[in-house]
């Protein structure tokens, strides 16, 4: 999972409750029975597993396009799909035309001779992709892996991608490299043709946020109000900025798996499952820390003294989270500042990462009580 967690870190949200939709109940379409459908969104209910243009669909939610084609559904049973199964339980999303493009893996599932991530998270959790053919576009993959010499690095924000003929397009570098008598440092995105030339290349280094970081913060001085100033945050983009420093959650969750590993390698089946429970536990942490407004304190813990610059770059009393309506009635009729933008430009993350808080920034947070739902209803 991790991300992309990635958290990627691709961020697809669909709601699984009603929302300003007209529904219908006990509806039947070409023989489907739904408990409920509506027609302004094109989505139903179903009533039991059903087969589906000849996709076996699960008893959940499914969604068409216009055209009343199947446009994306869960797996009632695994399916053989090009020269692989895919799990049970996994969400698939169809193009227009009906060819699988997209798959959230229940699990971790082999492609290619690839093991691309699964998760736990339904629509909210890892995407691979797919060209019409069958063949990979891009996936996550569990470890880093070599393709066509190169060393791709495994992360729930960096996507490995493919040509439709299986050459490595575009990665993440593993490792410092050289190509063509070229050095590549380790953490570099390169992109390639199909000769194996590299043609692009991205450098991972510190970025800034906002376009002007100190005009930013002049601008928080701006007020010369005397009532307390209170800087306020999305916790999403704080946690997802922290993970991703520096592979952060990677090494973390590398760290347990050979933990786990090693436990169950000496027969401490006990010790292996607490750590297990500990990973999973963790995983389920971060995705309501990133997609809902799960409180961060395990974070803010650790970025103290980040904190303490934002307090004084912006001049206020206090920094707390946006979503956070008790601390905040703490603070009523104070100026509330939004410090997010200068709090992320704090972490040494990619211009990937940066996009993903960006769109983060630009939903409302998934309610906790839904969040927990889908989690509970993924484990079963």
């Amino acid at each position: 999972m991790k991300k992309k967690f990635l958290i990627m870190i691709f961020i697809t949200a669909f709601m699984f409750v009603s929302g300003c939709y007209d529904w219908e109940k006990d509806v039947v379409i070409n023989g489907v029975k739904f408990s409920k459908f509506s027609y302004s969104s094109m989505r139903g209910y179903l009533v039991e597993d059903t087969l589906i243009q000849g996709y076996p669909c699960k008893k959940n939610y499914v969604f068409f396009y216009s055209n009343g084609n199947l446009n994306t559904f869960q797996l009632s049973k695994s399916f053989e799909f090009s020269d692989f199964v895919i799990p049970a339980k996994t969400w698939c999303r169809l193009d227009k035309e009906g060819y699988i493009h997209t798959c959230f893996f229940s699990k971790d599932t082999e492609v290619q001779g690839y093991i691309c991530k699964g998760s736990i998270m339904g629509l909210e959790g890892i995407t691979t992709s797919f060209y019409k053919n069958g063949k990979l576009h891009y996936f996550f993959p569990r470890k880093d892996v070599e393709i066509d010499g190169i060393p791709c690095k495994a992360s729930v924000f960096h996507p490995i991608q493919l040509y439709d003929n299986g050459r490595l397009r575009s990665c993440t570098l593993a490792k410092t490299i050289t190509i063509n008598e070229k050095e590549f440092q380790h953490g570099t995105k390169i992109t390639l043709n199909q000769e194996g030339q590299v043609i692009g290349r991205a450098t991972k280094l510190k970025q800034t946020y906002s376009n002007d970081t100190n005009s930013a913060i002049n601008k928080i001085k701006e007020s010369s109000e005397s009532k307390i100033r209170v800087g306020i945050y999305d916790s999403r983009a704080i946690a997802c900025a922290y993970w991703a420093e520096d592979d952060r959650l990677d090494s973390y969750h590398d760290s347990l798996n050979e933990q786990i590993a090693k436990a169950k390698a000496e027969g401490n089946e006990k010790l292996s499952e607490e750590l297990d429970t500990e990973l999973w536990d963790h995983r389920k942490l971060l995705h309501k820390q990133v997609f809902s407004n799960e409180p961060i304190d395990d974070v803010l813990g650790k970025i103290k003294d980040k904190i303490d610059e934002i307090v004084n770059d912006a001049n206020v009393s206090a920094v707390v989270s946006k979503w956070d309506k008790k601390a905040l009635k703490k603070y009523k009729g104070a100026e509330l500042v939004d410090v997010t933008d200068l709090l992320v430009e704090k972490f040494n993350i990619t211009e990937e990462t940066l996009e993903t808080i960006k769109q983060l920034k630009e939903k409302k947070p998934i309610p906790l009580w839904q969040l927990n739902l889908m989690m509970k209803f993924e484990d079963h």
